[in-house]
């Protein structure tokens, strides 16, 4: 049962790990603290990975070192946290409004006269080109 709970917990860091990873990218254009906030979550994550991916059972980490690690996750959360309270009370209008343009009308859509009485409603095809 030790050996299964290690394996879970090395695939569950490994995860969190790689999606903190791939935030990084997407955060480019935020303010330098948030950024470092981030990537040093991302530090702490893969600290933890590194260890415990070497670990063949939970008798071969130290007691320090999942103390630590209980800390580090924390860390990793607050700052994770702390990127979500930022983004939801700054959110860059760029993610909202982005530069929207108008979508060309295909080249063989030719308007046909509207039959007496009949109403039509303009052909949207539900797309929005950013």
């Amino acid at each position: 049962m030790g050996s299964q709970a290690l394996s879970t917990a090395q695939t569950l860091l490994q995860h969190v790990h790689d999606a903190c990873q791939s935030l990084v990218p997407s955060i480019q254009g935020l303010p330098t603290s948030v950024q470092e906030q981030v990537q040093q979550g991302c530090r702490h994550l893969g600290e933890l990975q590194a260890a415990f991916s070497s670990a063949l059972s939970f008798q071969e980490l130290s007691e320090g070192l999942l103390s630590q690690s209980r800390e580090k996750v924390a860390k990793a959360r607050e700052c994770l946290d702390d990127l979500l309270e930022y983004v939801a009370r700054n959110i860059p209008l760029t993610w909202v409004v982005g530069p929207f343009a108008p979508a060309a009308a295909p080249a063989e859509q030719v308007e046909e006269p509207i039959a007496e009485g009949k109403v039509e409603e303009p052909a949207w095809e539900g797309k929005v080109e950013l």
